[in-house]
């Protein structure tokens, strides 16, 4: 998910995981049914929100 998210091509993370595409696209469909979303770019949608989420608990100043 990180190697999506941070621009890497299926073919480049294959490669750097020896792995095939085949098996990404594998893992991404299996990730996209988990979290209900349907492309990439609803996965970076889905990633920043949740970063955007924690960094935001993680803040002392908006804790009360």
């Amino acid at each position: 998910m990180q190697c999506i998210v941070g621009g890497k091509s299926r073919k480049e993370i294959a490669e750097e995981l020896f792995i095939t595409s085949n098996t990404i696209k594998t893992h991404l469909h299996n990730l996209y049914g988990k979290l209900d979303i349907h492309s990439e770019s609803e996965l970076k949608k889905f990633v920043a929100r949740r970063e955007k989420m924690l960094s935001t608990a993680d803040d002392p100043a908006l804790v009360s």
